[in-house]
């Protein structure tokens, strides 16, 4: 089922582990089991960095196959992996004070990123390449004041979406001095009935230099009513490629 599991389920109360260096392999694209890679729960602490991590797929598509998972954990940094050619690449579950720094996350089917019922998290300088029919990061419910800065989420369907149809609201979620470009369908989108007010999504890139559609002619978002997105940067970040036509109006430059 799972490739490694650090957990205080069986009794420890003080349970921390450093996973370092490891190549972590499932055995997808399978049918019968859903694995995960890395699991971190039941308060558990541990320090996941530079792993090889790949081969989570669940092909009936009934419950996920995960990379890294951080599931009840208590404080948990996730640093310079390489998570691809799988379900989903990142869990984020009852987990507050997370760091996800300096990942790569490529070839993944369905969410880079899937946040749930966490707090406080920093997620920053991570690379998070989509494709179609993929999410790059999906806040979901009660995940609130989560900083995102200095990430790449491009070429997805969608680079992030912050969805209020839970019970809870996923309020104060910060980006800035994100790449959030090439996305088919949306840069940031949100979904069911926003509370809280706009999200603060100022000072991002968002692949021309005047602003996300509407406004310019970069990625598309939500109104101003939902996402606030002035003012947005109008040279690229780490991460993210000079467009050939950055002014988006139909000539290379």
């Amino acid at each position: 089922k799972n490739a490694m599991v650090i957990t205080n389920f069986y009794g420890g109360t003080s349970v921390n582990a450093n996973v370092t260096g490891n190549t972590v392999a499932g055995n997808g694209p399978i049918n019968y089991i859903a694995q995960n890679g890395i699991q971190v729960s039941a308060g558990a602490t541990a320090s996941v960095a530079n792993n090889n991590v790949s081969g989570y797929d669940y092909t009936p598509n009934t419950a996920a196959a995960i990379g890294i998972l951080l599931i009840g954990a208590g404080t948990t940094s996730v640093t310079g992996n390489n998570v691809h050619d799988l379900m989903e690449g990142m869990y984020v579950q009852s987990s507050n004070g997370a760091t996800v720094s300096g990942n790569s996350f490529t070839n993944f089917r369905d969410a880079a990123i899937f946040t749930y019922l966490s707090n406080n998290g920093i997620y920053t300088n991570n690379q998070i390449l989509g494709g179609p029919g993929t999410y790059g990061l999906y806040i979901y419910d009660l995940s609130t004041n989560n900083s995102l800065t200095g990430n790449a989420f491009r070429d997805g369907d969608y680079g992030v979406i912050v969805d209020y149809s839970g019970p809870g609201a996923p309020t104060g979620n910060t980006f800035s001095s994100n790449c959030i470009a090439g996305n088919t369908l949306a840069g940031m989108a949100t979904a069911g009935t926003q509370v809280g007010g706009p999200i603060n999504a100022e000072n991002n890139w968002w692949g021309k230099v005047d602003g996300p559609d509407p406004i310019g002619h970069g990625d598309l978002i939500d109104t101003p009513a939902t996402i606030d997105a002035v003012p947005f940067l109008v040279a690229t970040v780490a991460g993210c490629p000079v467009p050939l036509d950055g002014d988006g109006d139909g000539l290379n430059d």
